[in-house]
C-alpha cells in the first residue's frame, strides 16, 4: 500500500514537471513570435523609410525644374508685354507709320506655354503614400504649392483660348504670315479692335507675370523645405 503511494507521488511529481516543460515551450513560441512581428514591423518601417526618402527626392527634382522652367517663361511673359505695352503706345500717340507695328503686333500670337509638372504629387496621392510625410507644415506646403501650379497652368489655358477665339483670327485676316506685315496698314492701324487687342493681351501677360511671381516664391520656399529635409 505504501509503495503504491509513493509511486502516485512520483507519478504526479513528473506530471507537474511535464506541465512545467510545456509551459516554457509555449513561452519560448510567443517570443520567437514576438520577435518575428518586430523584426516585420522594422523591416516595414525601412521600406516606408526609403519610399519617403525616394518622393521627396523627386520632389526635390521636380521643383528644381518647375522653378527653372518658370523663371524662363516669366522672362518670356516680360518680353510679350514689354512688346504689347509698345503698340500700346505707338498707337495712343498716332505714330501710325512706325514699322514696329507690323513687325511686334505678331508676337502678340505666341502663348508662353508654360506647363508645370504634377508627376510626384500625382504619384504620391495615387498610391497612398501621402501620409508617409509625417511633418504638417511640408504636407501642408507641397499641397499649397501645387495647387497653385494648377492655377499658373489654368491661366496660361485662358492666355491660349483668348489667343486662339480672339487674335489668331483677327491677325489671320489682318497680316500676311510670309512678311509678318499687315495686308492693308491703313485699316490695320485704324482698325479699333487692334487696339483693344494689344491692351487684352498686355493685361493677360501682366496677369500672368503677378502669377507667376507668385508661385515663383512659393516654389523657392518649398525648394528650401525640401532641402531641409536631407
Amino acid at each position: 500500500m505504501i509503495k503504491r503511494i509513493k509511486a502516485a507521488y512520483r507519478q504526479k511529481i513528473k506530471i507537474t514537471i511535464d506541465w512545467k516543460s510545456k509551459l516554457i515551450d509555449f513561452l519560448i513560441v510567443i517570443l520567437g513570435i514576438t520577435l518575428a512581428f518586430q523584426l516585420n514591423n522594422w523591416n516595414e518601417s525601412r521600406k516606408d523609410k526609403q519610399r519617403l526618402e525616394n518622393y521627396l527626392e523627386s520632389f526635390r527634382l521636380e521643383t528644381r525644374e518647375n522653378i527653372e522652367n518658370l523663371q524662363s517663361a516669366l522672362k518670356q511673359a516680360r518680353f510679350f508685354k514689354e512688346k504689347a505695352d509698345t503698340i500700346k503706345v505707338l498707337i495712343a500717340s498716332k505714330r501710325f507709320m512706325d514699322s514696329r507695328l507690323g513687325t511686334t503686333a505678331p508676337l502678340m500670337t505666341n502663348p508662353v506655354g508654360y506647363q508645370p509638372l504634377f508627376t510626384t504629387i500625382e504619384n504620391i496621392k495615387e498610391s497612398g503614400d501621402f501620409n508617409l510625410i509625417k511633418d504638417y507644415a511640408l504636407r501642408k506646403e507641397l499641397v499649397n504649392t501645387y495647387e497653385s501650379l494648377k492655377g499658373t497652368a489654368t491661366s496660361e489655358q485662358n492666355t491660349q483660348e483668348y489667343i486662339r477665339d480672339f487674335i489668331d483670327p483677327y491677325f489671320f485676316n489682318k497680316v500676311r504670315y510670309s512678311t509678318n506685315y499687315p495686308i492693308d496698314p491703313t485699316d490695320f492701324i485704324t482698325d479699333h479692335r487692334f487696339e483693344n487687342i494689344a491692351i487684352a493681351y498686355s493685361n493677360l501677360m501682366n496677369q500672368q507675370i503677378d502669377d507667376y511671381n507668385s508661385v515663383l516664391d512659393k516654389l523657392q520656399t518649398l525648394q528650401q523645405s525640401l532641402d531641409d529635409t536631407e
